[in-house]
């Protein structure tokens, strides 16, 4: 009898088990190919000159209109030579507030307006950025509702929504520097999520995420 009455319990506990398994699949999507994001806001020197000054390191917090170095310009932009007497300082400022991800930056050499010396993330705006399988994006669209876990918050869940999708699908080797092994040429439609997120949680541009996205 005892024997009889444990495998009911675990046949019980497995069609249980298939049951959540196969109501979950047909209700979400799930990734767990997904960073958290933010929009890249270039760096630029104001006008022609040299860099003089550089003190900002990649991944720093900068605040918006905070100097990150500086340049010298040799020429005030006059056409006659007499007003060219000396060389000028121009601070370099941050546009935004948020994170130095990248710096081109090198002390000495020539710095134009229309060549980014670094990129900060703009923090104001932080996202999700996912990648979903061709197969499934069908069933995902714009104002679904998301629930992400990050590993760096392990046994947190935050909600968000699908603010958009990739246009077409693309191998996501060439579209996120993943290895070929990684994805094995799979075919991949990025989705940007919003998160909601809590004051006492600091979110950083990639950090990973999972999101299981509700089908519409």
């Amino acid at each position: 009898m005892l024997v009889n009455a444990i495998l009911v319990l675990y046949a019980l506990g497995m069609i249980a088990g298939a049951f959540y398994y196969f109501s979950h699949q047909s209700l979400y999507v799930h990734s767990e190919i997904a960073q958290v994001k933010a929009d890249m806001v270039p760096i630029y020197a104001d006008q022609t000159g040299i860099l003089s000054q550089w003190s900002a390191e990649e991944g720093e917090r900068v605040g918006q209109g905070k100097q990150l170095g500086a340049e010298t310009t040799l020429f005030s932009g006059l056409n006659s030579a007499e007003e060219y007497p000396s060389p000028t300082s121009h601070p370099i400022v941050s546009p935004v507030s948020g994170v130095l991800l990248k710096s081109n930056a090198v002390v000495g050499e020539m710095v134009k307006p229309d060549r980014p010396i670094a990129f900060a993330a703009d923090l104001s705006n932080i996202y999700i950025l996912a990648y979903i399988d061709e197969k499934d994006i069908d069933r995902v669209e714009p104002g679904g509702k998301v629930e992400i876990t990050l590993d760096a918050y392990k046994g947190r869940v935050f909600t968000g929504y699908v603010q958009k999708t990739g246009a077409m699908a693309g191998n996501l080797a060439e579209s996120s520097g993943f290895s070929q092994e990684q994805t094995k040429e799979a075919q991949r439609v990025p989705v940007q999520i919003s998160i909601d997120s809590p004051n006492n949680v600091e979110l950083i541009p990639g950090m990973n995420a999972k999101v299981k996205i509700q089908k519409s």
